[in-house]
């Protein structure tokens, strides 16, 4: 990686994003933008595209500087990297310029922070956070306010092998690569689809996803008639996964953390860090 897009609004929840950011950059070598994007409706109708709105990205980038210096601070004990922290402030959403921003300034990924939402206590991520995941062209890396960072030894990336696309795959491997992590895959089958044996997803993996993806520390997770998530709940409480990774597709385990649901425990995915990978 060389760069990780950082997007903040100055709450706690995003500073405790900033410094898991920070640490996985001189982990990965990769420098950080910080991003804040002022909302259209906080700058007036009349003095917008003039001096108000000036002022409003200049003291923008004032407090993204202060939130830079922070970050610095914690790499005190002098890593052999230490990144470059750039700012960055825009009036408008950020998912309406995310693709032109991501390719000019060649964003390898997007950190984000996240809570629970308060209204469904088993709706893990807000809207907000959804239409960004829609919007990027890059994966994203979703930090929940519990989460504080780990080396990243273990990514688990949940899949339905018999959907495995391969490009996605390859893209987590260039994230993993630098961090010299393993990939550990689990099949997660699609609902309305026959059930898929152990033995049968073992194979997919053997003879599809290893023979095609050059990749060393790739792993089979074999969940042993579990569901998916007692599954990750039993690698999390091991201490064995340091992010959990899922694609971007509409039927795939991916819409399973946004749905809102009730009965739904969450408490396993406000554990670690969740990188949503994008998908055909």
């Amino acid at each position: 990686m060389k760069n990780i897009l950082v997007l903040t609004d100055f709450s706690e929840v995003a500073g405790n994003a900033a410094e898991y950011a920070v640490k996985l950059a001189v982990a990965s070598r990769a420098n950080l933008v910080l991003f804040y994007a002022i909302m259209v409706q906080d700058v007036s109708p009349v003095t917008a595209g003039g001096k108000e709105e000036e002022d409003q990205v200049a003291d923008a980038i004032v407090k993204l500087e202060s939130e830079a210096k922070k970050l610095q601070n914690l790499l005190n004990d002098k890593p052999d990297f230490q990144p470059k922290i750039s700012c960055f402030a825009q009036i408008g959403s950020f998912n309406i310029f995310i693709q032109k921003f991501v390719a000019d300034h060649h964003i390898d990924l997007i950190i984000m922070g996240a809570r629970q939402s308060n209204d469904f206590p088993g709706f893990l991520f807000g809207n907000n956070i959804r239409g960004v995941v829609d919007a990027a062209p890059c994966p994203i890396l979703l930090i929940h306010h519990q989460v504080k960072f780990r080396p990243v030894k273990n990514i688990f990336y949940v899949t339905d092998f018999r959907y495995c696309d391969l490009n996605t795959l390859t893209l987590l491997t260039k994230f993993a690569a630098p961090l010299k992590s393993d990939i550990s895959l689990l099949h997660v089958g699609t609902d309305g689809l026959p059930r898929l044996l152990n033995q049968e997803a073992a194979a997919i993996f053997r003879d599809t996803i290893v023979s095609n993806i050059n990749y060393g520390q790739l792993n089979y997770f074999d969940r042993r008639e579990m569901d998916a998530q007692s599954a990750i709940g039993s690698v999390v409480e091991k201490n064995g996964m340091e992010i959990l990774a899922t694609a971007h597709k509409k039927y795939h385990f991916f819409n399973h953390l946004f749905k809102k649901n009730l009965e739904r425990n969450i408490a396993v995915f406000t554990q670690i860090p969740i990188l949503i990978v994008p998908g055909n």
